[in-house]
């Protein structure tokens, strides 16, 4: 697939290149010619991505203003889902399939992903960028935990054409804390001897 893109780049280069210098010989006086080309070549070149390029600045400034997550409360947990050590147990790749459906039932308890609708809410921009609000209750009392916003965007019009997603942008952004899959830890931090074993 990479190879078929590299391709296209290549064709829509040369494309661009013999264009320019055609619409060049049109021009009179000599020293035109090259400004006339070094102005038209970049500008067919970059024309199929251009709403990508402006609108990869727009998304880029809604993910930063959602970068953070809001978290409300903590719910302290002990080696339920952490080591004697403090270890978060999900971490362990080592853990054999029974004990990690264990320990994801025993998250699933204590606390409750809302991920919202399916379909996103469209944000003003060149290109079509979609944003959800994700929460995080606790299981148990209903209380907020936690909330963010992740967006999305299949690109531009090339992108979504040629491609059927961004070829520029990111297909999605999430604050770090979420990106690092490191929220239900900050959610459930470790405490000796709160709940689970003594």
């Amino acid at each position: 697939m990479g190879l078929f893109y590299l391709g296209g780049i290549g064709v829509w280069f040369a494309l661009s290149v013999w264009a320019a210098s055609r619409v060049a010989k049109w021009v009179k006086p000599g020293w035109a010619k090259p400004v006339l080309f070094l102005t038209v070549a970049p500008t067919l070149f970059v024309a199929p991505v251009a709403d990508e390029l402006i609108g990869k600045y727009q998304y880029k400034r809604y993910c930063e203003e959602a970068a953070q997550v809001k978290i409300y409360a903590t719910i302290p947990v002990g080696e339920d889902l952490y080591t004697a050590d403090g270890i978060w147990k999900l971490a362990d790749m080592s853990i054999d399939f029974r004990e990690s459906n264990r320990l994801q039932a025993v998250l699933n308890s204590t606390i409750r992903w809302d991920f919202g609708t399916p379909y996103g809410t469209l944000v003003s921009a060149v290109i079509p960028i979609q944003y959800w609000d994700r929460k995080v209750y606790d299981a148990k009392s209903g209380r907020l935990l936690a909330e963010f916003r992740q967006y999305a965007s299949r690109g531009g019009w090339l992108s979504r054409t040629v491609a059927e997603q961004a070829m520029i942008v990111p297909a999605q952004c999430l604050p770090p804390l979420v990106q690092a899959s490191r929220l239900n830890q900050t959610l459930l931090p470790y405490k000796a001897n709160a709940g689970g074993t003594k």
